[in-house]
């Protein structure tokens, strides 16, 4: 992320979303937020900043979707349990998904 926006920061965006766009899925309320940019042209820190995600979403009891758009914007989506619209952020702000970077979790206590 720039430098007014590192990790720590996404953190706690992560710990307090409340969301600014939602989208309806499984029957339940999914948020996604804006939460910074990077350079999508830098692979190297793209990469990095997926790794950082995995690491922190994958202990998550819920789904959640972190997104670096072609465009270099960063997102955060907030599922369910056991689903994430991992679209939300196409049909919701009308941004492409194509060349986007994306990780997504699935909770442990509802993995087979």
């Amino acid at each position: 992320m720039d430098a007014k926006y590192g990790f720590d920061d996404w953190k706690n965006e992560r710990n307090k979303l409340s969301g600014s766009g939602s989208s309806k899925y499984n029957g339940g309320e999914n948020r996604t937020r804006l939460l910074g940019s990077v350079d999508y042209n830098n692979k190297t820190t793209v990469m990095n900043k997926i790794n950082e995600a995995r690491l922190l979403l994958e202990k998550s009891n819920y789904e959640l979707q972190y997104t670096i758009t072609s465009n270099g914007d960063v997102w955060l989506t907030s599922g369910e349990k056991d689903a994430v619209d991992n679209v939300a952020i196409q049909t919701d702000f009308g941004v492409s998904l194509e060349g986007a970077y994306t990780y997504h979790n699935h909770p442990e206590q509802v993995t087979n």
